[in-house]
């Protein structure tokens, strides 16, 4: 029973962590229009006045700047290599891929055996 238990908080916890992630695009978006309202108001001390239209101007730009690292990043190859090496750490990966490759040995034998 106690093994059960454990099996389904796992379960949920690994739901509830998952859903935090993606949950954090979007918080780290909020974050970054909410630091732009601070910023832009500090700098009112020295003198600069952004209107809230600049501030949007600024954020949808910021914005822009950030997909345009992600759009690079992907293009670029660094996030497929950043899902390969974290692919690479799964302990689940690892034996799908090591019962694949027992299959195609098992296959090449098959194969060799009949050609003889």
């Amino acid at each position: 029973m106690f093994k059960n238990l454990f099996e389904v908080a796992r379960a949920g916890w690994t739901e509830f962590k998952l859903y935090l992630t993606r949950a954090n695009s979007y918080i780290i978006i909020a974050n970054t229009g909410m630091l732009l309202f601070l910023m832009t108001d500090r700098l009112k001390e020295y003198g600069l006045d952004f209107s809230k239209q600049g501030m949007l101007g600024i954020f949808i730009i910021g914005m822009a700047g950030i997909v345009l690292f992600g759009w690079l990043d992907s293009k670029l190859g660094f996030f497929r290599e950043e899902c390969q090496r974290t692919a690479n750490r799964n302990p689940y990966w690892k034996i799908t891929i090591d019962g694949i490759k027992d299959i195609q040995e098992r296959l090449d034998r098959l194969e060799n055996g009949n050609k003889k």
